[in-house]
């Protein structure tokens, strides 16, 4: 490591030039720069960019089209055109913009500016500096004194030569689409890894305010805020229903470095992709296991069955001690949880409101952590029995009249959804997050699988409120299977996802999936 000593670097700016004798900082040198480079990479904090606040002025027209959050790679070897491109690049794939129309070379101006930390023994000091390449910015890397570095890129559209009603009259309307006007962008680097970052996130620079003048009719003022992405992530339940799809979602959004815990009595083959860690806990899970387990862990993802109420607390409750960032709790399934009717009709969701509870609570003690309830309706590609659907009679049951929608989920989009969540920790944070494959009707599902099987099929059809109040009598006498009846009128009859303030497949980037492509597969597997 002593290749972190370096000369101090002083408040001035900074000259990737030959250094003369008795310069307060070295030369840049390539070689050197690389070393230091991959030294710093791992614990490098990834590119997230998000527009919290814009002015709401009649000049500027709606613009659904723009995405907040733009994510590029956060690398010590970028070159300052290569960081145009790519802020080029990123903005317009997500919006649809021609590459070519936004050269930055000819159609913006760039303004670098970089920030860092240091500690001394007497104080801690802000050190600001301006910079005319990005070569001179890396050379913030290069001293002992440097603790975080942010870079910042203002972007900005070329408008001189025109007056100033002129400029603002150009820019109503944006030019190019959807693209903003002003982007501010700011890639951080710290010599520290995860599990130092949320300790001193409030304290180095979590929230950046930035004023800008010119143009203040169109953008006055632009607020961002940078998240540390969660980069490792614990799996609990990995061998159950749910838990090969959402490791399988993980696996595949290819950010993420994944744990699996398992009992050390398990039986359970650990046929996982290359790359995933298995550790093995006592069979229950005790708490002075767990916390040496989470360390250096950023979230928990939870599959288990739902009704486990106190490994859940218990996982918790060490995850808090461990430093872990994030907790996604088994609520997954077929109804939303904070239903009263649901908690009223199936003990289940009074078991996940408990832990969602225990959660909340934990969240507002410990600004570090937070949770997200994932809510995806049934588990469409599970158990076709559940549905009341019976492949091989060709026999189906409906309430009602078949005509209401709800929303469900395949395994491979829930997965990606819970991928999806950890990759926009802000956005989802202490919040429900509803999703799904497709909104159906029963009618509309009856019809896939005739025309997939070829065949028309029996149709039962039931009373809802008499199913309802028939089947609770027996499961409040001890009927498991009159309980899941139970979830699968709620999960049909009161799941309309798209319907809620929390829908979040746009968020997410998910794409509805086709119903009869699904079925198609369903029916060929079974």
């Amino acid at each position: 490591m002593s290749i972190l000593k370096r000369p101090s670097i002083r408040n001035r700016r900074i000259s990737s030039s030959p250094s003369p004798p008795g310069s307060p900082h070295p030369a840049y040198d390539p070689i050197r720069m690389e070393t230091v480079a991959r030294l710093e990479t791992s614990s490098a904090v990834p590119l997230s960019i998000k527009q919290v606040d814009l002015d709401g002025y009649d000049i500027v027209p709606p613009v659904p089209a723009f995405h907040n959050t733009f994510e590029l790679p956060a690398s010590s070897f970028y070159s300052f055109q290569e960081l145009q491109d790519d802020i080029a690049k990123a903005i317009s794939a997500q919006n649809g913009i021609p590459h070519r129309r936004i050269e930055a070379k000819r159609d913006f101006y760039f303004k670098l500016s970089a920030h860092y930390r240091r500690h001394t023994d007497e104080k801690r000091q802000d050190v600001r500096v301006t910079a005319q390449n990005w070569d001179e910015l890396r050379l913030l890397l290069l001293s002992d004194e440097v603790h975080v570095a942010c870079f910042s890129v203002l972007w900005w559209k070329k408008t001189t030569g025109q007056r100033r009603a002129d400029r603002a009259e150009a820019l109503d309307g944006f030019l190019y689409g959807s693209l903003p006007d002003l982007i501010f962008v700011m890639i951080r680097f710290t010599r520290f890894g995860a599990s130092f970052y949320p300790h001193v996130k409030d304290d180095i620079y979590a929230e950046v305010a930035q004023f800008y003048g010119g143009d203040r009719h169109v953008i006055r003022k632009a607020t961002y805020t940078f998240e540390s992405r969660l980069q490792s992530i614990q799996l609990i339940g990995a061998d159950g229903n749910l838990g090969p799809g959402v490791l399988n979602g993980l696996v595949g959004a290819g950010t993420f470095k994944i744990t699996v815990f398992k009992r050390e009595s398990s039986k359970s083959k650990s046929n996982y992709p290359d790359g995933v860690e298995v550790k093995l806990l006592s069979d229950d899970f005790p708490i002075d296991e767990l916390i040496p387990a989470l360390k250096d862990q950023d979230a928990i993802v939870s599959t288990v069955y739902g009704a486990q109420v106190d490994l859940q607390k218990r996982l918790a409750d060490a995850a808090i001690k461990a430093g872990v960032k994030r907790f996604i709790p088994s609520d997954f399934g077929s109804c939303d949880s904070q239903s009263k009717r649901a908690m009223e009709l199936a003990p289940i969701y009074v078991a996940k409101s408990q832990v969602r509870d225990h959660l909340e609570k934990l969240a507002q003690e410990n600004p570090g952590f937070s949770w997200t309830s994932l809510v995806c309706g049934h588990f469409f590609d599970w158990d076709l029995g559940f549905f009341h659907i019976n492949l091989q009679a060709k026999s189906f049951e409906i309430l009602d009249d078949g005509e209401i929608y709800w929303s469900t989920s395949t395994f491979a989009q829930i997965g990606k959804a819970t991928a999806a969540i950890l990759q926009k920790p802000e956005e989802t944070k202490n919040r429900f997050v509803y999703m799904q494959s497709f909104r159906i009707n029963q009618n509309q599902l009856l019809k896939a699988f005739e025309k997939q099987t070829g065949q028309t099929w029996n149709v039962k059809r039931y009373d809802s409120a008499e199913y309802v109040k028939e089947r609770k009598a027996k499961a409040d006498g001890g009927d498991k299977s009159a309980v899941e009846d139970l979830v699968w009128v709620l999960g049909t009859l009161e799941a309309d996802w798209e319907a809620r303030d929390g829908y979040a497949n746009d968020l997410l980037g998910l794409q509805q999936e086709n119903l009869d492509d699904v079925v198609a597969r369903i029916v060929k597997s079974n």
